[in-house]
């Protein structure tokens, strides 16, 4: 069994100064996985980020861990929102076909905040 990385980065700015920026993943290809939200290096207990004086000038990161485990599909996907007030931005999806059955694959995803 293999893992495989995929890191990606990109940046956000924020669209108000009092709706908190609200993290959401969804694991695609009817694949199941675990998912960690940092900002900083602070592991959030929720995938609240804050508002936009909490989160300017720094750094979040997602991580999504998926283990594929259909015996139909080696594709993964995951698709990253961040809801702010209803105002949503999506970001993927990404995409990465494991080279067998119960291989790993694992997402990083950096967004610089501003």
């Amino acid at each position: 069994m293999s893992v495989i990385n995929v890191n990606l980065e990109d940046s956000y700015k924020c669209k108000t100064i009092d709706r908190p920026l609200v993290v959401s993943v969804d694991i695609g290809d009817g694949q199941t996985g675990d998912v960690s939200v940092f900002l900083g290096t602070d592991l959030k207990d929720t995938p609240t980020l804050g508002v936009k004086a909490d989160v300017v000038g720094k750094k979040t990161t997602i991580v999504a861990t998926i283990t594929g485990s259909l015996a139909e599909t080696t594709w993964t996907s995951a698709t990253i929102s961040i809801n702010e007030g209803g105002i949503i931005t999506t970001f993927g999806p990404y995409k990465k076909q494991l080279p067998q059955n119960y291989d790993t694959v694992i997402y990083t995803l950096q967004i610089h905040l501003s």
